[in-house]
């Protein structure tokens, strides 16, 4: 812990995802005297932050838990595109978007078919509907995003450190268990102990890493998403897409974006897998990927199925056991924190959480959101 009499608090933030960056630029945005610490394994956005699709939609949690926090934190991505340039920094765009229903297996049922898009294949196109237009859904780049958030916090004042957290470190005072620092390993940091005043745990599917740090298990698991980048033959409209796939053996549920670059992301759904210790170990598996070309391929022959390949890509993201965030305090350890468990939402919800986070770091209560119901207390077993 730092001697507040001449030296400033010192925040560290374990994991440079969205997450934990998002937290860093809205603490250094409301003080700047505060002393931030980013503690990144490998690099900034160097998972699921970095290979996620980007889409951005304000109503589609509405009826959840995450009904609040999704709504604002649409806002607050459209805040940041105009206060940041985000068409130009990060690719920031609304969009329209379909839900999409194709099938490859012969119907006698005459096609329910919405709006028509060209660059789709109408002989298996079943129905389309719209799902979303550009006052609910948008969309951006995650990797960029992340990074120019990074990049701002650092002018500000914070620090952006390459190595790994082992463990924590504590200290008793009057029956109260209190952080006193984190301890890290890495090459490019020979400090073993590092001193602070608060912690948060922001390590998306790696949080659950720390339950042999800590005196409870912290819920929270990984699963993984494959995606692809493609650049088509010719370009197609601005319209992200949600399909529904039979391709006569299996359903599946394929998301296609065309992105400003003129490239498509298209994604599978989650998978069960083990997670590796470390995000460099993380590649993607061929049939996997295979197998979402061929999706891209039939449904639209003349424009993605020559496509060429840009990325082959793949990411875990952090799922808790309820398939809601963790966002607070962790009980019994005063100024130790946790915000992570955004599942497929991370990209959508990190301005909301970083923003939260934030207030209640420095005001002791967040006023922008209510946490309650994303009390980690609640899954610490």
């Amino acid at each position: 812990m730092t001697d507040p009499l001449t030296q400033p608090r010192h925040v560290v933030i374990c994991g440079g995802g969205i997450v934990g960056v998002c937290i860093a630029y809205f603490l250094a945005e409301k003080d700047p005297s505060i002393r931030i610490t980013v503690i990144e394994r490998t690099a900034v956005a160097c998972a699921a932050s970095g290979v996620a699709g980007g889409f951005l939609a304000c109503n589609w949690c509405d009826g959840t838990p995450t009904e609040e926090i999704s709504r604002k934190s649409f806002q607050l991505h459209a805040d940041l595109a105009r206060e940041l340039n985000g068409p130009t920094s990060y690719d920031y765009r609304c969009l329209d978007t379909l839900a999409v229903t194709a099938s490859t297996r012969p119907s006698s049922s005459p096609a329910n078919v919405g709006p028509k898009l060209d660059w789709l294949d109408p002989e298996i196109i079943l129905q389309t509907s719209v799902s979303g237009d550009k006052t609910t859904t948008a969309q951006l780049h995650p990797l960029k995003f992340t990074n120019t958030l990074m990049q701002l916090a650092i002018a500000r004042g914070a620090e952006l450190m390459i190595t790994t957290v082992d463990g924590f470190e504590f200290h008793d005072n009057d029956d109260r268990r209190q952080v006193r620092g984190v301890r890290v390993t890495g090459q490019t940091c020979n400090t073993e102990f590092i001193p602070c005043d608060d912690v948060i745990i922001a390590m998306g599917p790696w949080s659950g890493l720390t339950s042999s740090w800590l005196p409870h298990r912290v819920a929270v698991s990984g699963s993984r998403v494959h995606s692809v980048i493609l650049k088509p033959t010719a370009p197609v409209s601005v319209h992200a897409l949600f399909v529904l796939f039979d391709d006569g053996k299996k359903e599946s549920e394929p998301e296609v974006y065309p992105r400003p670059d003129g490239t498509v992301f298209v994604c599978g759904g989650l998978e069960t897998h083990s997670l590796p210790a470390d995000p460099r170990h993380i590649k993607p598996v061929k049939d996997s990927i295979l197998h979402l070309r061929d999706i891209a391929g039939i449904l639209s022959p003349k424009h993605l199925r020559d496509a060429t390949v840009v990325r082959e890509q793949c990411g875990f993201v952090p799922v808790s056991y309820d398939s809601i965030p963790l966002i607070g305090k962790y009980p019994g350890i005063d100024r130790l924190y946790m915000a992570t468990g955004h599942s497929v939402w991370g990209i959508l919800q990190a301005p909301a959480t970083g923003l939260a986070m934030a207030e209640l770091l420095l005001e002791g209560n967040s006023t922008s959101l209510d946490l309650k119901q994303f009390e980690p207390s609640r899954l610490l077993m």
